[in-house]
């Protein structure tokens, strides 16, 4: 097999970075269309109209109302099983009617709203997949159709018979170096490779170990910090301990001359 010339070897390099790229770009539509065949093919159920409870509600703001009518029993010193206090806090029944009257009409505007909207949707969600699920099948029946030609030239690619399968992903930075005329041929092109990915992974490597020893100064200055601050306690306490057997001595002292039979006081 005769040696290829540095534009054959360009060629064959643009050749199989366009198909990696076409590719790239054939998965990227599929998975978009899988994502919305799954939308449509995805069973929905059609909406349940929810209307709010009017016993709960009721007694929601009811406990809220005989609890303020309580606290009033409360100030004003009426029991509970007085008749006045009974009457003030069956009385609550009212406002708690009225709030609940107001507020189950809005949650109910409010759920007929959200029934409405959901139906809407549903029904949209109907006819889009009576009509747009075929298109969308046959658009990924043509990707997929078109994405494998694209596999096929991809795996039968001149550039896998000239370049080891290693160095293949990096096709696109091989091309590189001879547009910006970094190499002669190939050879000097992989070997450029190895040496770039051998500082690469140094560089890493390096990096790795400095955000390890960056985490380890932390741990140590933590440590420190918390030993310095353990040091400060302890002292506080010694110095604690010694005032208070100070005063402890110096009370016991003078209970001691207190007690002496000596010691007279004037009345």
């Amino acid at each position: 097999m005769r040696k290829l010339t540095n534009q054959e070897v360009e060629q064959a390099l643009k050749n199989y970075a366009l198909l990696d790229q076409q590719l790239a770009k054939k998965l990227e539509e599929k998975n978009k269309l899988d994502k919305q065949i799954r939308y449509y093919q995805t069973p929905k159920k059609p909406p349940v109209p929810e209307k709010p409870s009017k016993t709960r509600l009721f007694f929601e703001f009811f406990g809220i109302f005989a609890l303020i009518a309580f606290a009033f029993c409360v100030i004003l010193e009426w029991k509970v099983v007085e008749p006045r206090g009974f009457l003030l806090i069956l009385s609550a029944a009212v406002p708690a009617l009225i709030v609940t009257i107001f507020v189950y009409k809005k949650k109910n505007a409010q759920a007929c709203a959200r029934f409405v909207e959901a139906g809407m949707k549903y029904e949209n969600w109907k006819k889009e997949k009576e009509s747009t699920l075929p298109v969308l099948q046959r658009k990924l029946d043509t990707v997929m159709r078109e994405g494998g030609e694209l596999y096929n030239r991809y795996q039968n690619a001149k550039l896998r018979r000239i370049l080891h399968a290693d160095y293949l992903p990096y096709a696109g930075t091989i091309l590189g170096y001879f547009q910006h005329g970094r190499v002669r041929d190939l050879r000097d092109a992989v070997n450029l490779l190895e040496q770039e990915l051998r500082e690469h992974r140094r560089d890493m490597e390096t990096e790795a170990y400095r955000s390890e020893m960056r985490q380890q100064a932390i741990a140590q200055r933590e440590a420190a910090e918390e030993a310095a601050a353990q040091g400060r306690r302890a002292a506080n306490a010694a110095e604690a301990a010694a005032f208070w057997s100070a005063a402890a001595a110096v009370s016991s002292m003078s209970n001691n001359q207190s007690s002496d039979p000596n010691d007279f006081r004037v009345i």
